[in-house]
């Protein structure tokens, strides 16, 4: 039996569970059982429900399963309903130091959605003559008995020397108290914003721990002794003991599996990434094979976090419409999973003449105005997934097709009750639900600067079938739904790759200071379970606010397999077939190991105007376009030229403004790996930050330098 991956997407109705085959990443089985969010093990006995279904069905035994990774919403939704706990911080330092720690370390409390606070009682402890074990036990058990359920531990400059910080926090953590320290949440100094950051964490840790500590407990009952991952709201994946550190990293856990899925699992190079659930749609952008990164925002709070760019609608596959005064006049939030109404899609309703419409409110602050329909006991739903199924656009095979008789019926009684014809109805609750996704689709298209002619709308979900096409067709855009899409969340959890980012406020950063942020980003990652070869890291210097990131991505250890190198001939058909509105000329430029460049010539359609453009595609051996680049140039040298390479295309594009030499954009493509250089702010730094990765280059290895002028 080959090693196998489980991944586990724990979403709002349902719990999906698949296995992949390590050796070849295919999926060899899946499983959904409703989620138990009220069970009293909570949503914990829904993942160990479909860990057993999956076992069986599968014949899979738990010493062949090398790892399990979960997408989970636990952290989102603790926020989003205020299910958090009092936050004791204690501030510390002394002198000026300790009154400026005091002063911006003091909240009294930070307002989350609707309402919700999070409640914080501060108190300051003077460390001028070292930290003294009676004081701090005193002052914890008194921040206890005032109802904090976690602390945060506040020093100015403690992402310089995070002693005391850490020092204090074991004392907690021994008193029995979940603690998080502000150094370990962020490495940045504003002090203010990063205790912040811990404060939101903290308020979480007392309800992540429970849920953490019985997902733990269940798997072990299994007998499974591989380690569990969860999935980071920036796509990358924690151990499950670092979720219970820092669990404010999973806080889109389960719409950036989905992400990751359509990157690894679907090959996605450029495209908008709408994952249609039952209660909500997830929006989110792939460029260049990469996913968009943008700061974190707990309601109105910015954060010490990245996450991916994800818009997030109150609109799906199962929406329920809303009617007043005859006329449909909006279709969600609510759905039919919060009102506990079946799908008429998937029912059986043999007899118009036994339905009947009602409306009803799906929680008591509701509007009255949601439309539903009973058959005897039993309460059902009209959907967008059976709007779509009406007018036949999903077709048999998606995870969405439906008993066409029974939704014939229920339009049936739609018509009799409120005199809309069946198929005007159908519409009109598409055009409503679309035209949500529409306009998120189109912001992220100007804010992403996206080629319509480029752009395609890639559809997972359950859902997908229901609104992407319809969505795709009023657009004027092409769409695909991914394989197995109804359980791309669970495939992405399965195959997310590990993902870590060091920052580092360092005023007038020297080049031994970049590399070990750099350094200290790749080790993490390894850490973590990366297989070291796989790990590359991109670097940035923002000099105007003295800030060095590193952000460092790697593979999870997996069986060594056989990868399906295609022909440069089929890579060119490939790059033809996704330009074929554009009348594309390629030529074949390299290849460097596991990598193909093409030069594009494209002749692009505006209106009635035609211009030209060219770009530079970079695709690996099984046909993903990894990265698309426009008038890029490109000089080909071997590894051990690679010094005198970089020094020739650095002296030739070097140009000089205002603010003195401005230095090309230059990517590496090595054999296995490709080295983004761009961050760097400096010839010295571009040269040690690619002599960093070209360790295992060989003499005669090929390299590509492509670079261009921004």
């Amino acid at each position: 039996m080959p090693r196998i991956r489980i991944g586990v997407d724990v979403g709002g109705t349902f719990t999906h569970a698949v296995a992949i085959n390590e050796s070849s990443s295919k999926l060899i089985g899946q499983v959904k059982t409703q989620t138990t969010h009220r069970d009293g093990i909570g949503v914990a006995r829904g993942v160990i429900r479909s860990l057993k279904l999956l076992l069986k069905k599968c014949r899979i035994s738990s010493k062949d399963i090398s790892l399990i990774a979960h997408s989970t919403t636990q952290a989102t939704n603790a926020l989003l309903e205020g299910d958090v706990a009092p936050v004791g911080v204690i501030s510390i330092g002394t002198g000026l130091q300790g009154r400026f720690t005091r002063r911006f370390a003091c909240f009294r409390e930070i307002n989350l959605w609707n309402n919700k606070r999070i409640k914080v009682i501060h108190r300051f402890l003077d460390t001028g003559k070292g930290i003294d074990y009676g004081k701090v036990r005193d002052m914890v058990q008194e921040l206890k008995a005032l109802g904090s359920g976690a602390l945060v531990i506040a020093e100015a400059f403690s992402t310089e020397d995070s002693k005391n910080e850490d020092q204090i926090s074991e004392i907690a953590a021994r008193l029995g108290i979940p603690c998080t320290a502000t150094s370990g949440i962020s490495g940045l100094y504003g002090l203010r914003a990063r205790t912040k950051t811990a404060i939101i964490n903290a308020s979480i840790l007392p309800v992540m721990l429970d849920a953490a500590e019985k997902t733990q407990k269940a798997v072990n009952a299994l007998r499974i002794k591989s380690p569990i991952m969860v999935v980071r709201s920036d796509g990358g994946v924690l151990r499950l003991d670092e979720v219970m550190r820092r669990p404010i990293l999973t806080i889109l856990s389960g719409p950036a599996a989905g992400v990751g899925a359509s990157i690894f699992h679907e090959k996605l190079s450029d495209g908008i990434f709408i994952e249609v659930g039952g209660t909500s749609t997830d929006i989110s952008v792939v460029k260049g094979g990469t996913s968009q990164i943008r700061p974190a925002f707990v309601g109105p709070h910015r954060i010490h976090m990245k996450t991916l760019d994800i818009k997030t609608l109150g609109v799906a596959g199962g929406s329920l419409p809303r009617i007043r005064k005859g006329a449909l006049i909006d279709v969600g939030p609510r759905s039919a999973h919060i009102a506990g109404l079946g799908y008429a899609s998937f029912s059986i309703l043999r007899s118009p003449k036994k339905l009947r419409m009602k409306y009803v409110s799906p929680k008591e602050s509701d509007p009255s105005d949601y439309m539903s329909f009973s058959q005897g006991r039993l309460a059902y739903a009209l959907t967008p997934t059976c709007a779509a199924n009406y007018l036949g656009i999903v077709k048999p095979g998606d995870f969405a097709y439906g008993d066409r008789r029974s939704i014939k019926n229920v339009f049936m009684c739609a018509q009799a009750a409120i005199g809309i014809d069946g198929g005007k109805l159908a519409r009109r609750i598409l055009d409503i639900s679309s035209g949500k996704l529409e306009k998120a689709v189109k912001s992220f298209m100007r804010g992403y600067g996206l080629d319509p002619h480029k752009v395609k709308l890639i559809g997972g979900g359950g859902g997908a079938a229901a609104l992407v096409p319809y969505l795709a067709g009023r657009m004027g855009l092409r769409y695909k739904l991914t394989k197995d899409h109804a359980v791309i969340s669970a495939i992405g959890a399965a195959l997310s790759m590990v993902h870590e980012e060091v920052e580092r406020s360092i005023p007038y950063p020297a080049e031994k200071d970049i590399m070990r942020v750099r350094d200290e980003a790749k080790n993490k990652v390894i850490s973590m379970g990366a297989l070291p070869s796989s790990v590359s890291v991109d670097v940035t210097v923002d000099k105007q606010r003295n800030i060095v990131r590193a952000s460092a991505f790697g593979s999870l250890k997996m069986e060594k397999k056989k990868a399906r190198k295609m022909s440069v001939r089929s890579l060119r058909l490939k790059i033809i077939k996704e330009e074929t509105r554009n009348s594309p000329s390629v030529r074949f430029l390299a290849r460097t190991g596991r990598h193909s460049l093409f030069q594009v010539n494209l002749l692009v359609k505006r209106l009635f105007i035609k211009s030209k453009a060219k770009w530079m595609y970079i695709l690996d051996n099984e046909g993903s376009i990894r990265k698309r680049l426009k008038d890029a140039k490109i000089k080909l040298c071997n590894g051990r030229d690679l010094d005198a390479g970089l020094r020739e295309v650095v002296n030739s594009s070097r140009k000089y403004g205002d603010a003195g030499a401005i230095l090309p954009k230059i990517m590496l493509v090595f054999p296995n790996k490709l080295i983004d250089l761009s961050g760097a702010s400096d010839e010295g730094l571009m040269k040690a930050l690619a002599g960093q990765d070209a360790g295992d280059l060989r003499p005669n290895d090929k390299v590509a330098i492509i670079w261009k002028l921004e």
